[in-house]
């Protein structure tokens, strides 16, 4: 794949612009690295530094790779065929609690 390739301007977008420039593609179709976004300085005059970015085109991937999904591996076949399943019986009925009667209080002799 092709290495990537600096570029500078004054700020992001014309960096990015120099890029598509140089490799005559559009934005989208370039890999994009951004090395620092540049600044102005004070008054536009002392401290100015330029927005800097790596780029190289993108890896050309063909139709078929972005539509096709990725293959899950296959359980081996085995020789005899399952039986179908048999549903599972229906949960038995729980009787309900009786509720419990109250303790008759104790009488002292």
């Amino acid at each position: 794949m092709n290495e990537f390739k600096e570029f500078q301007g004054k700020n992001l977008d014309e960096a990015i612009e120099a890029a598509c420039r140089h490799y005559d593609l559009k934005r989208d179709k370039l890999e994009i690295e951004i090395l620092g976004g540049g600044s102005t300085g004070i008054f536009g005059l002392v401290g100015v530094k330029k927005a800097a970015v790596k780029a190289r085109p993108r890896k050309a991937v063909s139709l078929q790779e972005m539509t096709s999904e990725p293959e899950e591996p296959k359980a081996p076949r085995s020789e005899e065929p399952k039986a179908a399943a048999e549903p599972a019986p229906a949960p038995k009925p729980t009787p309900e609690p009786k509720p419990a009667s109250e303790p008759k209080p104790v009488s002292e002799p």
